[in-house]
């Protein structure tokens, strides 16, 4: 008989080992919610990236197709009105926050052109001009007509590395 008492296990033994089997399922269930909890974090760290992206191809987008509108206006007239140039100016204002030094660059040049191009058809419109000066202007005006017609074509190779949408990871757009 003895060693049936010894055999046994009282009743605060096996509470205790009920209570350290549901520490150790809490445990377990803390670390599994956990994962879930960085899995669904990366997937909208990677959807926030793509949405950022988006917004700033919208943006630059927007800033490309005013280029465009510009030379297409000097394609069609042969010349940049007041309006067309205004326009231009402010839907590119952003140009130096969205894009690097080059195209920043490149814009100031297309303004300047734009502004040289008017001074030189409001100069050439006047009676009072020597026939050598006239000459003069004439040619400056005819080399900056003919750079605004090469800027068309050159357009979207210009801007073609800041208009890709690249999605590294398309797994972040598939339900799981």
């Amino acid at each position: 008989m003895i060693v049936i008492f010894e055999n046994y296990i009282d009743s605060s033994q096996v509470l205790e080992f009920v209570v350290a089997l549901g520490q150790v399922a809490s445990a377990v269930a803390v670390v599994y919610v956990a994962r879930l909890a960085y899995g669904l974090d990366k997937d909208n760290l990677e959807v926030n990236k793509s949405n950022l992206k988006l917004a700033l191809f919208e943006k630059r987008i927007k800033v490309f197709n005013a280029f465009k509108a510009l030379f297409q206006a000097f394609l069609i007239d042969g010349r940049i009105n007041d309006i067309v140039l205004q326009s231009f100016i402010s839907e590119t204002s952003d140009t130096f926050f969205l894009f690097k030094k080059e195209i920043y660059e490149y814009r100031q040049i297309v303004i300047d052109n734009s502004i040289r191009l008017k001074q030189l058809d409001r100069r050439l419109e006047g009676a009072d001009l020597t026939s050598d000066k006239r000459t003069e202007l004439a040619n400056e005006a005819e080399k900056i007509e003919r750079w605004f017609s090469e800027q068309f074509e050159s357009l979207n190779v210009r801007f073609s590395k800041y208009l890709r949408i690249l999605v590294k990871n398309s797994e972040a757009f598939q339900s799981k």
